[in-house]
């Protein structure tokens, strides 16, 4: 009881038969300088690629690849669409586009751990709900 179940578990939960409490930990992941220099590099390939394009700006994946490089509210690019663009380096198939690739993966990093907990009451029908806990109020 209490014990993780194996070493590195970020994750765990706890119950008895009305109450749960889950702890969900996960890494936050984010890019270092070099990412803005990946993601210039990365804007200067697609302008070139989409002039070869008879397209042009309408590709999709052109649009796809711009979509994936938008930032957040912080200003920061987001790791899930950049790991995206991963997987369209076959699809280009261009030294540049692998080398631009490489950049971004180089650039990566894993910033802290965010944890989560969240809470639940078994009710009448024996359904888990979600308790929403007000910590202000206490």
């Amino acid at each position: 009881y209490g014990q993780l179940k194996y070493s590195g578990q970020m994750s765990f939960r706890i119950q008895n038969e009305n109450y749960r409490i889950e702890v969900k930990s996960n890494k936050v992941k984010k890019f270092d300088e070099r990412a803005d220099i990946a993601a210039t590099r990365l804007i200067d390939f697609l302008q070139k690629w989409i002039k070869q394009s008879q397209k042009g700006t309408d590709d999709p994946m052109y649009q796809l690849a711009m979509v994936l490089l938008e930032r957040n509210k912080q200003g920061d690019l987001d790791y899930k669409n950049i790991s995206k663009l991963y997987d369209l380096e076959n699809r280009f198939n261009d030294a540049e586009y692998s080398d631009i690739m490489k950049l971004f993966k180089e650039s990566h990093l894993v910033d802290g751990t965010a944890t989560n907990y969240y809470f639940f009451k078994r009710d009448k029908q024996g359904v888990w709900r979600k308790l929403e806990p007000s910590f202000n109020r206490l």
